[in-house]
C-alpha cells in the first residue's frame, strides 16, 4: 500500500468551552476571609502575602473574567497531517485521511508568541511520533514537518 503526508498544519483553534474556573473567587472583605478561589488562594496566602496583595490578585482575576471574549480568548494548540492511503487495489486513486497531535488547550490568546510557538513545537513532535507509528518513515516525517503551516 502507497502512503504519503501531504500537509502539516499546526493551528490554533478557538476554545468554545474553556475552563475559567480559575478566575473565579469569593472572599467576605469585613472578615478578610476567602469563600471560594479558583486559584488555590487560602487562608495560608492571606498569612504569607497579606490580605491587601491577595485580594487584589482576586480582583484582577475576577476583571480578567469579564474581559474573556471581549479582549481576550482561550485557545488550543494542534498538529495535523493531510495523509493519503492508496491501496493497490485502487488503481492509484486513494483517500485523503487527517492525523491530528493531542492538542493543548486552555491557552489565553495573549500569551507571549514564543509560548504557542513552543507548544506548536511540542504537538509537531507527538504528530511526528504519531505517523512513525503509522509506518511513515523518519526521513519523510522529518520532510513534512519542515515545511508546516503554521496558522496563527
Amino acid at each position: 500500500m502507497k502512503t504519503r503526508i501531504e500537509k502539516v498544519v499546526v493551528e490554533r483553534i478557538p476554545d468554545e468551552c474553556p475552563a475559567l474556573d480559575f478566575l473565579q473567587h469569593e472572599y467576605d472583605e469585613k472578615t478578610r476571609t476567602i469563600i471560594k478561589s479558583g486559584a488555590g488562594y487560602s487562608q495560608e496566602s492571606i498569612e504569607g502575602e497579606g490580605w491587601e496583595t491577595i485580594k487584589r490578585y482576586m480582583d484582577e482575576d475576577t476583571k480578567r473574567l469579564r474581559e474573556h471574549g471581549v479582549t481576550w480568548w482561550m485557545y488550543g494548540i494542534r498538529a495535523s497531517a493531510e495523509i493519503v492511503v492508496c491501496p493497490p487495489e485502487w488503481n492509484g486513486t486513494g483517500v485523503c485521511e487527517t492525523i491530528r497531535s493531542g492538542a493543548l488547550w486552555g491557552i489565553e490568546s495573549d500569551s507571549e508568541v514564543s509560548y504557542m510557538h513552543g507548544v506548536g513545537e511540542e504537538e509537531l513532535s507527538q504528530l511526528g511520533d504519531i505517523l512513525r507509528a503509522l509506518g511513515f518513515s523518519a526521513e519523510d516525517v522529518q520532510a513534512a514537518i519542515a515545511k508546516a503551516e503554521w496558522q496563527f
